[in-house]
């Protein structure tokens, strides 16, 4: 039993932080409490790279895509396609994941904007679903932009169910109009507690395409050794 509680833990944590993000801004995990505009389309395509405690390397695309359906909610949908786990070729996707973001409160001078998601991620062929629901404040002090994210991390089995807490806060920096440099921590409340660091940049190539990199550090023996990632972010 106590081994299938550590498997779980792993294979949550992973999901978390290495699988492509239905709603983050990259290269951060944590999401701002913005929807995206009524109508358009933001495309996110991002790389990571990963070195293990193990000495092991993982290799992933992440792929997201979402919809502005009105001025308060959005829909999103993402894949993450594997390339190398634990040094091993994999080359397939994984499951997709569908969401939807409401946003409560917009932000004013005075309150932050708050907003939250649900999402599912369902898999016929082990018939578990994993469902995750999460709050976002966001509030910007001049330059500065601040995120919170607190949510919870439910899987689903024939054997039974589990939750995990998960927790997130980022600040985003504004050097000029199109570079801002960010840093986040992520972490979940659960048997093993994983958590990390990240600090990363992203700049606006134009009105439509924004460039991102980053670069984590785990803090613990449960998270991985460190991560990079880089990539892309279009909207229309």
């Amino acid at each position: 039993m106590k081994d299938r509680f550590f498997e779980i833990n792993i294979l949550l944590f992973f999901f978390f932080v290495f699988s492509t993000f239905l709603y983050s801004g990259r290269p951060l995990a944590t999401d701002d409490a913005e929807t995206v505009e009524k109508r358009k389309f933001e495309l996110e395509l991002g790389y990571d790279l990963t070195k293990n405690n193990d000495n092991t390397k993982n290799q992933e695309i992440g792929i997201s895509l979402k919809y502005g359906i009105t001025d308060w909610l959005d829909l999103a949908i993402s894949a993450p396609f594997v390339i190398e786990e634990n040094d091993l070729n994999v080359n397939e996707w994984r499951r997709i994941e569908i969401g939807a973001k409401f946003a409560i409160f917009k932000e004013t001078d005075k309150f932050p904007g708050f907003s939250f998601t649900i999402s599912a991620t369902p898999n016929p062929n082990e018939r578990d679903i994993r469902y995750n629901l999460k709050s976002i404040l966001s509030k910007n002090f001049g330059r500065t932009n601040w995120h919170l994210n607190l949510g919870t991390y439910s899987l689903k089995t024939n054997s039974g169910n589990e939750n995990f807490f998960t927790y997130s806060t980022a600040i985003e920096y504004e050097i000029c109009k199109k570079l801002n440099i960010c840093g986040e921590i992520v972490g979940e409340i659960n048997g093993e507690k994983p958590v990390e660091i990240l600090i990363g940049l992203n700049y606006g190539i134009n009105d439509y395409i924004v460039f991102d990199m980053g670069f984590s550090k785990g803090l613990n023996s449960q998270t991985h050794n460190w991560r990079i990632t880089t990539g892309f972010t279009f909207n229309w």
